[in-house]
């Protein structure tokens, strides 16, 4: 996720963790901003992008 949003594994933090079998949600402040970020097996990906769209 650092790598992602370019900045220092200090400036988030993780405010709430959702967890079941095979997928997560996480939603984060990453310098005052709330952010909401799901994993869907090994797919991690802001929430609402489209992961099958293609540029």
């Amino acid at each position: 996720m650092c790598k992602l949003l370019k900045c220092t594994t200090g400036k988030i933090i993780l405010l709430q963790l959702s967890e079941q079998l095979g997928n997560a949600v996480y939603i984060v402040c990453v310098d005052g901003v709330k952010m909401k970020y799901r994993r869907t097996g090994s797919v991690f990906r802001k929430d609402g992008e489209d992961v099958l769209k293609i540029d």
